[in-house]
Parts: structure tokens; C-alpha cells; sequence
């Protein structure tokens, strides 16, 4: 049999391995040299195919970055002088585009969007104020979902820019008189529906946003009563609107309205649920449904819950942020037109005329989602 001196290229862990077996100076018969080399191989081809991922990982994130640099561009082109975006629903219009503009780290000091976010801020603060801390377009059903969603933005905004060198309309105050409204206004069953009020258990639409707006309430550091018992009092609603059973979806719209688990509100249940620091048995399953939807093409109307699922995915990480990335996230990112915008969305019907600025702002937090959110896991 032939013999082969231990002075050849085996550098490989997998070499490493068959040398230790064999001893220090054992002879290397052809066999064990056939394995050794083929070991050599994958090692290389392993290495190879790693580079070759993180070179693509790379690509891909500058791309999403110009993107996402496309999509604020034309936003700021929306802004209205006084500073709000859309002209249906301004306060929730005005708070997507902030969040847009928070979740690319953008301060009032940014040298391209500064102004921009300082005027979104104001308008809100002034909105906020005339509304002794009720910040909505009309004090109608309408309040406890735009509510939501500008003290969400607000409270992100207080986060990103307490240590700006320009100044700009202080968040604070107007955030210790809305925040209140919140925590009066959740039902008994720890939800929230809308108008706000004590009876009932909630509307998983409108509370969504409303225990998204607690957590950024909570990261401020700003001390608020009763803060922390709303908390505990939503997880328990979310518990309840659990449909384990589901076929379409593992969270119900309403907890008490006889129907099943919807698509569109799994990934509200999923990532709230998280989000409060209470992770739901079901969570898995119900990333494995968004993810077997599989969507081949963006779908506007769909954006709501697109930014709900991809919040829970990476959330979650692993496998299931890894399959939505490539499915929904790769789809949704291809519709971007040539001026930045998306596809307007209808917003099930809501959102009229803001429809562009609505999906826009949407679709830019989705590809935000890298920057915006540590992996709880």
C-alpha cells in the first residue's frame, strides 16, 4: 500500500480529525487520503458558499438602504407646510412618516430630513396640545387608532432625539397627558376598541397600535401611572383573542364576535404578544402560516398586516425570519416605483386619498426592520 509523508495541506478541520484518529506519524493509507481530500474539498466548497452568502447579505442590504434613502426622498415631497403628511387622516399620516423617518435613525440634526422631522414633531405637539393630549383629526371612532399610532411615533421620536443639538417642540409634555389617554382608555378586558372605553375586551386592529404606543411610552423613561398594569392587563387580552384552532389565522379580530383567526391580525397577536415581554405558544405556528402564503406579488391593500408580519418574523429570527425575508420582503421590495413610492393601499376602505403616503410609509418601515428592532431571542 502506498505511504504519503503528513507534510500535505490539511489545514481543514475535518483533516484534523482523521489525523488525530490516525495518530501523529500513523502511516496514511490511500483510502484515508481519499477522505482526506474529499474533506479538503467540502471544507473549501463550505467556505466558499459562506462567502458567497455574505457577499449577497451585503449587496442586499445597500440596495434596501438606497431604498429606503428613495422612499424618505419622495415622503419629504408630501410634506405639507405646516408640517403634516396626507390631508384625510394628517395626524396618523404625519405619525407613519415619522416613524419612516425614526426607523432611519433621523433626528432633527439629520442634514437631509432634520427639517422634516422637526416640522412632523411640531405638527403633532400642536396637535397634541389643542387636543389636551388627544392627538386625532376628528374626535370621532376614529380616536383610539390615530391616538395609537402619533403616540407611538411621538414617543419613538422623544427616544431618538433626546440628545439633539437643535432644538425642536418638546415631546414630553404633550406625551404625559397622551399617554393617560391610553391607559383610561382600555376596556376591562384589557383591550382597546374604538372611541376608547371601559366595556367590552377590544378590537385586535386598534389595540395593536396601542400597546405598540405603550412600549414606546415605556422605553422613553418618562414615568407614567398605571403604565405597567396596562401592560400586564393586554397581555392577558391577547391571551384571550388566542384561537389556537385556527386555520387562517391564530388571532381573532374581536374576542367574543363568534368568528375564527384571521391572516391579517396573526402577526398583530405574534409580535404585541413579544413585544409585552409574554411570547405566545402559537407563535411559531403562526409564522410557519404567514410564511407558507408565500406571496408572488406585492399586494397593497395587504400592507397593514405585511408590516405586522415582518415585525414578528424578526422578531422571532432563524428560519422564520429567514423564509419571510426571502419571500415577502424580496416581493414587497421589488414594487417600490421609480419615484420611491409604493402602490397606494386602501387601507381596507380608510385611508382615501392617503393611500400612497399610507403604503409608502409602510413598506419603508418593512424594509426598516433591520435597523429599527434588536432580536429578542
Amino acid at each position: 500500500s502506498s505511504t504519503c509523508a503528513h507534510s500535505s495541506p490539511t489545514s481543514t478541520p475535518a483533516a484534523s480529525r482523521i489525523r488525530k484518529r490516525q495518530g501523529a506519524h500513523g502511516p496514511c493509507t490511500a483510502p484515508a487520503l481519499r477522505a482526506l481530500l474529499r474533506a479538503q474539498a467540502q471544507e473549501q466548497k463550505r467556505q466558499r458558499d459562506k462567502r458567497a452568502r455574505d457577499q449577497a447579505q451585503r449587496q442586499q442590504r445597500i440596495t434596501r438602504h438606497k431604498q429606503v434613502l428613495k422612499a424618505l426622498r419622495w415622503l419629504k415631497t408630501q410634506q405639507q407646510p405646516d408640517g403634516n403628511f396626507g390631508t384625510k387622516f394628517p395626524v396618523a399620516m404625519t405619525a407613519f412618516a415619522l416613524l419612516a423617518y425614526s426607523g432611519h435613525c433621523e433626528t432633527v440634526d439629520s442634514p437631509e430630513f432634520g427639517e422634516t422631522v422637526a416640522k412632523a414633531i411640531g405638527y403633532l405637539v400642536n396637535v397634541g396640545d389643542k387636543g389636551k393630549g388627544r392627538m386625532s383629526t376628528s374626535m370621532d371612532r376614529n380616536l383610539s387608532y390615530e391616538h395609537g399610532i402619533a403616540v407611538y411615533s411621538l414617543a419613538e421620536a422623544y427616544s431618538m432625539n433626546k440628545n439633539a443639538r437643535k432644538p425642536f417642540p418638546r415631546i414630553s409634555p404633550i406625551l404625559k397627558k397622551a399617554v393617560p389617554v391610553i391607559i383610561e382608555g382600555q376596556t376591562n378586558g384589557g383591550g382597546w376598541l374604538y372611541s376608547y372605553g371601559s366595556n367590552g375586551t377590544g378590537d385586535l386592529s386598534v389595540s395593536g397600535w396601542n400597546v405598540q404606543a405603550l412600549k414606546g411610552a415605556q422605553l422613553t423613561g418618562i414615568k407614567f401611572s398605571g403604565l405597567e398594569t396596562a401592560m400586564k392587563k393586554a397581555v392577558r387580552y391577547l391571551k384571550a383573542a388566542e384561537d389556537p384552532n385556527g386555520t387562517d389565522g391564530y388571532w381573532k379580530y374581536r374576542v367574543q364576535d363568534g368568528q375564527k383567526g384571521k391572516l391579517s391580525l396573526t402577526g398583530v397577536g405574534a409580535v404585541c404578544a413579544r413585544m409585552l415581554g409574554a411570547p405566545s405558544q402559537l407563535e411559531d405556528k403562526a409564522l410557519d402560516l404567514i410564511n407558507s402564503k408565500n406571496p408572488k406579488n406585492f399586494q397593497p391593500n395587504a400592507a397593514y398586516s405585511w408590516y405586522y408580519h415582518s415585525q414578528a418574523a424578526f422578531q422571532k429570527q432563524g428560519k422564520h425570519w429567514k423564509d419571510f425575508n426571502k419571500s415577502y420582503q424580496e416581493v414587497m421590495a421589488a414594487a417600490q416605483e421609480k419615484d420611491g413610492s409604493w402602490p397606494a393601499s386602501n387601507g381596507h376602505g380608510q385611508v382615501g386619498q392617503d393611500g400612497k403616503i399610507y403604503s409608502t410609509a409602510l413598506c419603508t418601515l418593512m424594509l426598516e426592520v433591520y435597523k429599527r428592532y434588536l432580536p429578542t431571542v
